[in-house]
């Protein structure tokens, strides 16, 4: 099996498709860095079903797809095919040439192909097992792998081996055949907890058919019973008939005066929100503020991490530059040691060199003089012997001579006149022309200043516009993360809010008694609804509570009555009830002051003050403290009284200890504690999502704006281009102009210059003419006599000449070996001349090249430390901007709680004049629904002393599913409009109460 065809289109730097044919010989895939080689094998290993990101040297699957350019736009998928030889069959399959492929979309969706077949990942791993191919096999391995080959741990080796034995594609089916065991176990678990939930409602219902069928008996007696009752009823409905007419008028009474009053707590209402809009101000101009300096500081902080990432790498380069100059330095000095060798042998030939130069001269003086002398005798001779034929030639060419001499004189003449004509009317063509290329030369350099400012301009927009889409994604992904965490925020909110709703976790009693039809009136909630414990104390006070948390609360007496008679009707189970009216809390025992003592459990848990009674009571006895060997060793000492709690949950008491884990009633307490911290993190993220997308808005306006400014600053750019070409275009002419008169000017100069002095050498050569006629008639009968001399003369010379000719060829000989021999010595010598410039030059830039990056770190540090002083100043202003924010919640949260006192007297006033009739349930429900629960989750633990709240009685009912007259969620978000300051909350309230005294 071999690598045969990789094609690869999108995938990181690849972005146009590219195939690599992988034919016989290639051993590897070489390049400069950055070039792509690693995206090579990144490529290969993603084909094969790489899922990690992070081994593709990546933060998502997103970032393998090509992701833009200046030049080129962000492609949409990644896609890469993969292809091997089978020739024989190592691949479980019949094809001889199998492609595996792998495409991926920016919306996250992969795709998988075998053969252009889609299929899944799973295929293409079964298809390479036993094979060594793979993403984590070892046909591509990393430097971590080798690692792990060459470490200690057997287990790090162990891949290898079990990959090359072929057990891991069994290993791979173990554990996903394990895997589904696990599953089917799971599975039958849930399936045994239905069979067994639906056996229990099966049990119920027949309890409740046996109920139904007792119903329709006594409903037949109760049907003879009412009828009966029923003359006897009509007359005492009569009477109090009347009596409900007389009450309805002193009411109405009662109903004009608490009406005035209203009136007047209305227009305080109006002051008071009044004042709440102007803290919001302020709180909006704190957050604005403190959002401001965040930037800065965050821009602060990029700023610091980048100079010190710099000053890094300039420390390295400058250790870099050091060491190079020390290696430089040691070859410096071999480098002079063999100059200063080659030196010595260049003088010892240099000397060699001169003393056979000298006697090469010498030979070569006495040849010469030789042969000068032979030449010149000859040379004579020849002389004589042509003077007497030439002499009687002479003066016929003289006078012929003479003649063409004066016509040449007259031709040239003419020709000097016609080049001077033609020399003045390129002069003046020359001065134009320079005037042209003057005033075409200014322009040129107005139109480059032209298209220099346009080209800047048009370098501001696009930098703009990429800032615009940087920041654009940025918040993009921002607004995505934002509200996938919103949306599993409410998820989890929306589950917590369901499991409130359905009483999850309380008993069957408190189920029926709060679930059917709404709570009856004067019924608070539940202990954990109105108790705020801190995180810390959480399980500690959930431990200590124990089914304390669930107990009901009630107002009063006639509540209490109320909640009891609805839960004996309900026949549904138990519930425990405690009358806040009648809870009285004695001196609480000493706490101990020993080490590990946090505080009495008391103490530790915020709530009304109306609740701190029922706290004291439940909770003043118990102490808690950090873990169990302190809670063991307390209870150890204690004389009684006092119950000792763990912060991890365990109940320690003298002689008693309750540990473990409660599954019944634990929870309450942390539950309502997430609904708290998740509401409110759902209204912060819809905020900053709202924010954000404000934020993308106001980007893509301005990306737009920017795209128009950036066409009007192209177009300004060609036209200034366009206008400068032709610029250059008629100044090239106008050059080519000048340039073709200036030489031709050149040429006529020329031509006059030739003229005159050929002129003057035609004059002299006619005198010259004349005079030599005598000359030659005389010199005749000379020549003749001295001919006869110089014949001897030569031949005597010609006898010293080859005697001089072999001395002077055997100094030559010598001259040129020595002269070869210091020609080798002086190139080595000038090798290592060159080469010791060239390394004193590379120690003296390595030098400088440290000296500057020392310099440019210690810049670098002083800069980073004006960075990190602004940083402290930001972080400064940060924490007052914070401070200022919250002075202006908490200004909220006071005029918040200021509303609801003013409430108070409202709901006072509906009770007392609804306390009497049929209109106590109504009220009573009323003043439970406005009733303020608690903020944040509590715990405690059961009382220790001997209290026995009322109990209803043992029976059971079928459970209703009737709705609730008011939901959890419809109270929390009159609790959340109430809190926030909304004046519509409040009026519609006032509104509601005024009808509901109206119909009263």
């Amino acid at each position: 099996m071999f690598l045969h065809r990789l094609e690869i289109q999108g995938f990181k730097s690849f972005v146009d498709r590219t195939e690599v044919r992988f034919g016989d010989g290639i051993t590897g895939v070489i390049g400069p860095n950055g070039c792509g080689k690693t995206n090579v094998s990144d490529a290969i290993r993603w084909v094969m079903g790489e899922q990690s990101a992070k081994q593709l040297r990546g933060d998502s699957m997103e970032d393998v797809i090509f992701n833009g350019c200046p030049t080129r736009k962000p492609l949409g998928l990644a896609e890469v095919h993969l292809t091997f030889k089978n020739d024989r069959g190592i691949l479980p399959t019949e094809f001889t040439e199998v492609t595996v492929s792998r495409r991926v979309f920016r919306s996250g969706m992969s795709e998988y192909f075998i053969n252009k077949t889609p299929c899944r990942l799973r295929d293409i791993r079964d298809l390479f097992f036993d094979t060594g191919m793979g993403s984590h096999a070892y046909s591509v391995i990393e430097r971590q792998m080798v690692d792990h080959v060459l470490s200690d741990n057997s287990g790090h080796r162990r891949f290898l081996f079990e990959e090359a034995s072929g057990i891991t594609k069994y290993k791979a089916r173990k554990k996903e055949a394990l895997a589904k065991l696990d599953a089917t176990e799971g599975d039958l678990v849930r399936l045994n907890d239905i069979v067994f939930e639906i056996e229990r409602e099966l049990r119920s219902l027949a309890r409740q058919v046996g109920k139904a069928r007792r119903f329709q008996r006594l409903r037949d007696e109760i049907r003879d019973l009412d009828l009966t009752l029923t003359a006897g009823l009509v007359e005492s409905l009569k009477a109090r008939e009347r009596e409900a007419r007389d009450q309805w008028q002193e009411e109405a009474v009662r109903r004009e005066g608490v009406t005035a009053e209203l009136d007047g707590l209305e227009a305080k209402l109006s002051d008071t929100r009044l004042a709440l809009l102007e803290v919001e101000r302020e709180l909006a101009t704190a957050q604005g503020g403190l959002r401001d300096r965040e930037e800065a500081r965050q821009e602060a902080q990029n700023q610091v991490v980048l100079l010190r990432e710099r000053a890094a790498g300039l420390a390295r380069r400058a250790d870099e530059a050091a060491a190079d100059a020390v290696r430089m330095r040691q070859r410096l000095e071999e480098v002079r040691a063999r100059e200063e060798e080659s030196a010595a042998r260049r003088d010892a030939l240099s000397a060699e060199r001169e003393a056979a130069q000298a006697g090469a001269e010498a030979g070569e003086r006495a040849l010469q003089a030789v042969e000068a002398e032979l030449r010149q005798r000859r040379e004579v001779a020849a002389d004589h012997k042509q003077l007497s034929l030439d002499l009687f030639s002479a003066e016929a060419e003289k006078r012929g001579a003479c003649e063409r001499i004066r016509e040449r004189q007259a031709s040239l003449a003419e020709r000097r006149d016609a080049a001077a004509a033609r020399l003045a009317e390129l002069e003046h063509r020359l001065g134009a022309l320079a005037r042209a290329a003057e005033e075409g030369a200014a322009r040129r350099a107005g139109l480059d200043a032209e298209l220099d400012e346009a080209r800047r301009a048009l370098a501001e927009v696009e930098a703009d516009l990429a800032d615009l889409a940087a920041r654009a994604r940025e918040r993009g992904d921002a607004l995505a993360r934002t509200r996938r965490e919103a949306a599993a925020v409410e998820s989890r909110l929306a589950t917590l809010l369901e499991l409130k709703r359905n009483f999850e976790g309380v008993s069957e009693g408190v189920r029926g008694l709060l679930g059917e039809g709404g709570a009856p009136a004067g019924v608070v909630g539940l202990v954990s609804d109105v108790l705020e414990v801190p995180a810390r104390y959480l399980d500690a006070l959930e431990a200590s509570l124990g089914e304390a948390a669930a107990f009901v609360l009630v107002e009063d007496r006639a509540a209490l009555e109320g909640a009891l008679a609805r839960l004996r009707g309900l026949e549904s189970g138990r519930a425990t009830l405690v009358d806040l009216a009648h809870v009285t809390a004695g001196a609480p025992p000493a706490l101990p002051e020993e080490p590990g003592v946090v505080g009495r459990a008391s103490d530790l848990v915020r709530c009304e003050a109306r609740f701190r009674p029922l706290v004291e009571r439940l909770l003043g006895s118990v102490v808690v403290v950090e873990d169990r060997p302190t809670a063991a060793a307390l209870a150890a000492r204690s004389e009684g009284g006092l119950r000792f709690v763990s912060l991890d949950g365990e109940v320690w008491e003298r002689g008693r200890v309750r540990a473990g884990s409660a599954r019944n009633l634990a929870g309450l307490l942390h539950r309502e504690t997430h609904i708290r911290e998740l509401t409110g993190q759902v209204a912060d993220l819809g905020l900053a999502a709202e924010g954000l997308e404000g934020e993308i808005a106001a980007l893509d306006a301005g990306r737009e704006a920017r795209l128009a400014d950036r066409a009007r600053a192209q177009e300004q750019v060609d036209l200034r281009r366009a206008a400068l070409e032709q610029v250059a275009r008629d100044l090239d002419s106008t050059e080519r102009e000048r340039r073709w008169a200036a030489a031709e000017a050149d040429e006529r100069r020329r031509e006059i210059a030739a003229i005159d002095a050929e002129s003057e050498a035609l004059g002299r050569a006619l005198q010259q003419a004349e005079d030599d006629l005598g000359d030659y008639q005389r010199q005749l009968g000379l020549a003749r006599e001295q001919l006869a001399d110089l014949d001897g003369a030569v031949r005597g010379l010609e006898a010293r000449r080859e005697e001089a000719a072999a001395r002077a060829q055997q100094a030559r000989e010598t001259l040129l070996r020595v002269s070869r021999e210091e020609g080798e010595w002086q190139a080595q010598w000038a090798r290592a001349e060159q080469t010791r410039r060239e390394l004193e030059a590379g120690i003296a830039a390595r030098t400088e090249e440290e000296r500057g990056a020392r310099a440019q770190v210690a810049s670098i540090e002083a800069e980073v430390a004006g960075l990190e002083a602004g940083l402290t100043g930001l972080l400064e202003a940060r924490r007052r901007s914070a401070s200022a924010s919250w002075r202006c919640r908490r200004a909220i949260m006071r005029s918040g709680r200021r509303r609801r006192g003013s409430t108070r007297p409202r709901a006072s006033a509906a009770s007392t004049r609804r306390s009497s009739g049929s209109c106590s349930t109504s009220s009573s429900s009323t003043a439970c629904r406005r009733a303020p629960t608690s903020t944040a989750p509590s715990s405690g633990c059961a009382p220790s002393t001997p209290w026995t709240p009322k109990r209803g009685p043992r029976r059971r009912r079928p459970r209703a599913s009737t709705p609730r007259r008011r939901s959890v969620s419809s109270r929390s978000r009159a609790r959340g409009c109430a809190a926030s300051g909304r004046s519509t909350c409040w009026r519609s309230r006032s509104t509601a109460r005024r009808r509901s005294a109206g119909r009263s």
